[in-house]
């Protein structure tokens, strides 16, 4: 899974399942390596990504379901990144 993918699951909303799911598995036990492995490497990802998402304003996160769920460029969203008054 590379970096795009890992953000497209985050801002799609398949967070949310993945984080239930992951306690239902820790809960049942795990059945082989690689579902542990995959585990902890949503449990980091969630860790690293939930607390810088929580300082971004509310435009940039909406910028980022927009572009990853919708396929909605980035290039639209000029003026909220780098305002036209700032420039």
């Amino acid at each position: 899974m590379n970096k795009r993918e890992i953000l497209i699951q985050y801002f799609t909303g398949c967070n949310v399942w993945t984080l239930e799911n992951i306690e239902q598995l820790k809960r049942v036990g795990f059945n082989n390596r690689f579902a542990e492995e995959n585990c902890n490497l949503w449990e980091e990802i969630h860790w690293t990504l939930d607390p810088y998402v929580t300082t971004l304003p509310p435009e940039i996160v909406q910028m980022q379901y927009d572009h990853y769920k919708r396929r909605k460029p980035f290039g639209e969203y000029y003026n909220i990144v780098a305002p036209t008054a700032v420039i």
